[in-house]
């Protein structure tokens, strides 16, 4: 899959929600960027003269272009693992994001988001018009473990299981 950064995506493939049953599921765990990699800047050129300027974006800018990054790396994983393996009928996507842990200052994985969809539900989405889907909107139709703070931020969750 062409991407612009370095992924790491670890899968599990099994079989069955339940007892007898063929249907495969897909259970997928994505390192996720952290948001200090976000841009924090914004270039802007006047009409008049040749000279850029550069200016800092407000934090909240910057949660919310991260909120919409992890949530359209989820998105298109989702997509691929659906349109590369025709037999899966379920994919279950957590995400998670490398922080320090304020009580023991080592870093850990902290999950972020976990999202949990049906082959049959995917084909709703209408995919003639993608630019007019909002992935956070989108991911949010399904069985999603996420929480967000009030000023925009994603908190731990627990992931699904299976």
């Amino acid at each position: 899959i062409p991407w612009p950064r370095e992924t790491s995506v670890s899968f599990e493939i099994t079989k069955g929600d339940s007892e007898g049953s063929d249907a495969l599921k897909v259970l997928l765990d994505v390192d996720l960027p952290e948001i200090e990699q976000m841009p924090t800047k914004t270039a802007s050129v006047p009409q008049r003269g040749m000279k850029m300027t550069l200016k800092e974006m407000p934090a909240a800018k910057v949660r919310k272009l991260y909120m919409d990054h992890v949530h359209g790396v989820v998105f298109r994983i989702i997509g691929e693992t659906f349109a590369t393996l025709p037999k899966v009928q379920t994919v279950v996507v957590s995400g998670y994001s490398q922080r320090p842990d304020l009580a023991t200052g080592r870093v850990e994985a902290e999950y972020l988001l976990s999202v949990r969809v049906g082959r049959d539900d995917w084909s709703k989405i209408d995919f003639a018009h993608l630019t007019l889907l909002d992935p956070f909107e989108a991911l949010g139709r399904f069985d999603i473990q996420r929480s967000v703070r009030k000023d925009g931020s994603l908190v731990m969750v627990e992931p699904f299981a299976s």
